[in-house]
């Protein structure tokens, strides 16, 4: 933790839920037989939102493409291919990746991707404290404003892992979860496919969405990832079918019509930020690694070695 994280940041509003105990190696806490309890509004428990998440995009022909888990080398494929059709996504980067490929996010954000926040070590939420959670979140969130210039308003809980502790948390640092209506599983792919997950259900699914989208009430939001090679591959695939069907991939920040992207554009202090910034410097974006961004790879080091 780093103090200046804390300062005039008041978290005596967080509920008291209790901490949720993580699986080994990863994942989202086990649900309790019992369920939630009240007032919990646990998403990994029993899908509930609050009234501040994001989770489709309005309208039916809307797709909101979303990747979390990047930067990483097999990312450039699949801004190759948006590019070429002059689509934007959101991108949720993980902050140890960040300070590891620095001028892939840099490429994001100059190809106009709405860039938001997936955490230092994508550690479920709710396994960690209100402290710990913090500095999550502000580690990536500097990493980020080193890289770019500018720090994301748009969080995703790794695993989906809300519930309104951790929705307070981010509340009060100035944050807004985006989760998902529609899983690809591709994630499976991150590690290897353990499972025995077959890829090619991510093109079906995809296809079922598809033919689905015209009688919907509302967009999708899909949750995808650009880590793996054979994740970007069936990414890259799943945009010629929206497209050939008529739909618009686009990113959460198109769909919803986003004005806040980044703190920013608020032209305020950011809560739980040394010193604060400031609107309008978003322009200004520093060298891939500066002095303070340098300062961040001991960092990065400690967590890879007791990983």
């Amino acid at each position: 933790m780093d103090p200046a994280f804390l300062r005039s940041l008041d978290l005596s509003q967080v509920p008291r839920i209790p901490i949720r105990k993580a699986p080994p190696g990863g994942g989202s806490p086990t649900c309790p037989a019992g369920g939630a309890g009240p007032g919990e509004c646990w998403w990994t428990c029993d899908k509930c939102l609050g009234p501040q998440d994001v989770s489709a995009c309005p309208n039916n022909k809307q797709w909101g493409l979303t990747y979390d888990d990047g930067p990483s080398p097999n990312s450039t494929l699949l801004l190759d291919h948006m590019q070429s059709k002059n689509i934007q996504a959101t991108v949720f980067v993980v902050g140890s990746r960040v300070i590891e490929y620095p001028a892939i996010l840099k490429r994001e954000y100059a190809l106009g991707h709405h860039i938001g926040m997936h955490g230092w070590s994508h550690t479920a939420w709710t396994s960690l404290t209100n402290e710990q959670l913090v500095a999550e979140l502000q580690w990536t969130a500097r990493a980020i404003k080193e890289v770019i210039g500018v720090t994301p308003t748009y969080v995703r809980p790794p695993y989906g892992d809300i519930d309104n502790r951790v929705r307070g948390v981010l509340e009060a640092l100035g944050y807004r979860a985006v989760i998902w209506n529609q899983d690809t599983n591709d994630w499976y792919l991150n590690y290897g496919n353990p499972t025995g997950y077959n890829p090619a259900w991510v093109s079906g699914n995809i296809t079922q969405w598809i033919s689905n989208a015209p009688s919907a009430k509302e967009g999708i939001i899909a949750l995808e990832h650009d880590l793996s090679g054979e994740g970007v591959r069936l990414a890259i695939g799943a945009i010629d079918q929206m497209l050939k069907a008529g739909l618009q991939p686009q990113s959460v920040s198109q769909c919803l019509s986003l004005t806040d992207m980044y703190q920013e554009s608020k032209n305020q202090s950011i809560p739980g930020q040394p010193g604060g910034v400031k609107g309008g410097d978003a322009s200004s974006s520093p060298s891939f690694v500066s002095p303070s961004m340098a300062s961040l790879v001991p960092l990065a080091l400690l967590f890879l070695m007791n990983q």
